[in-house]
């Protein structure tokens, strides 16, 4: 996996914005495969390209105390967005979050989340979280074979 980030801050604006870029790629060798699961099983490396993009608006409005830290704050986030071949792509996500500082030692908050379906085709979403324990469960079952079978 390699991750390329990226932001800046626009100070006139009390605006941040910021990206990343990921690309994912899973090589599980066929004879593994072949080895635990039968000659009729999918090979299993693909690539995958994802992208997360993000913002922050930091103002002092209806602030009623004195410090640096301001008394709104809003961010949104569009997370996953991106492409793959040969797999179910990552679900995309949206979360936007809203926080008041009333009085410097009382935060309010509010973080709302939506799991986006930008492909009517998908039946499922694939989640990294899932791969991942996919791959691990996999990994140790050939491990398990290997030892096994010595």
């Amino acid at each position: 996996m390699a991750v390329l980030n990226f932001g800046f801050k626009i100070k006139k604006y009390n605006l941040g914005v910021g990206t990343n870029f990921k690309v994912l790629y899973n090589n599980v060798p066929t004879p593994l495969l072949e080895a635990r699961y039968g000659s009729s099983y999918e090979d299993q490396n693909y690539l995958l390209f994802a992208s997360d993009v993000g913002m922050i608006a930091r103002t002092n409005l209806l602030k009623r105390y004195i410090g640096p830290e301001p008394s709104l704050t809003f961010g949104l986030v569009l997370k996953n967005v991106g492409y793959s071949e040969r797999v179910e792509k990552l679900s995309t996500e949206v979360y936007a979050g809203i926080s008041y500082r009333p009085f410097r030692h009382i935060l309010l908050s509010v973080l709302v989340d939506k799991v986006l379906k930008l492909d009517p085709k998908n039946k499922r979403a694939l989640n990294l979280r899932n791969s991942i324990k996919k791959k691990i469960n996999l990994e140790e079952n050939i491990e398990k074979f290997n030892n096994g079978s010595k």
